[in-house]
């Protein structure tokens, strides 16, 4: 199967399960770059937040790792670099062909929840969250509010 078959494949069976939270959709020029909108983490410091990703495929998806993972929504995350690039090992040194959209997108929502402060992206966040998560909630509480004037949802199909 062609990565755009994959792909193609990957979102029929998104929009079968009808995720709650959590919507996604390749671009319509191009079915290896996807576009995410996570919509809060109920009962977490991010509920009632939402945060768009931009997920680019490899041409040989899925054999290999996603190009990039990358929340276009600023976000303050021991996981998340300033650039938004996600890191998380299941993501990429540990991918297997057998992985596909929605292990991303479940991967991506777990880890916001119950980010790995062992491997951090961002030090200083890691070094927040675990040192004083008053503050870390706080930044977090303010990012959930940032997060409806900041964030850009793609053109509907």
């Amino acid at each position: 199967m062609t990565a755009a078959r994959k792909a193609i494949s990957d979102y029929r069976m998104l929009k079968a399960m009808n995720l709650q939270n959590i919507n996604a959709r390749p671009n319509e020029n191009d079915v290896l770059h996807w576009y995410a909108l996570f919509y809060g983490f109920e009962s977490t410091p991010w509920e009632d937040g939402v945060f768009s990703v931009d997920i680019q495929l490899p041409q040989d998806y899925p054999n290999s790792h996603p190009v990039s993972i990358r929340f276009t929504t600023p976000i303050i995350h021991p996981n998340v670099d300033a650039n938004g690039n996600v890191c998380h090992n299941i993501l990429f040194n540990e991918w297997d062909p057998s992985y596909n959209i929605y292990t991303i997108l479940i991967s991506i929502y777990l880890l916001i929840i119950e980010p790995n402060t062992n491997e951090p992206a961002n030090p200083e966040i890691a070094q927040l969250y675990t040192n004083n998560n008053a503050e870390y909630n706080r930044m977090v509480h303010e990012c959930v509010e940032n997060s409806w004037l900041t964030t850009k949802q793609p053109d509907a199909e």
